[in-house]
């Protein structure tokens, strides 16, 4: 399973409360969550190499990262960049779950 793939990649998770999440699954949709920067990009690493074993592909127009850090430090740096694999992944401020019926 994927999320048993990115804690032995090394994946980080974000603590809400008294619980960390590393991965949230939904159907074929995967949100990936860490309390760093890095982790995301390990999260996407391991994302794209599981894909690749699995001989599946990732949906790059649904790919998005988005961080909530409003710090001032934060807020007056430029975007971080992701990659999965050698594709950029856009960053968003906002991100709206659609369902589709």
């Amino acid at each position: 399973m994927i999320s048993n793939y990115i804690e032995r990649l090394g994946g980080s998770e974000a603590q809400l409360s008294r619980l960390a999440i590393l991965i949230l699954l939904h159907l074929d949709d995967i949100v990936l969550i860490s309390d760093f920067s890095d982790g995301v990009q390990t999260h996407e690493n391991a994302l794209k190499s599981f894909y690749t074993q699995k001989d599946l592909s990732v949906n790059l127009h649904k790919n998005e990262v988005m961080m909530f850090d409003t710090t001032q430090a934060w807020v007056t740096r430029s975007e971080p960049e992701f990659f999965l694999g050698e594709e950029k992944v856009p960053y968003t401020q906002s991100y709206t779950y659609h369902t589709y019926e």
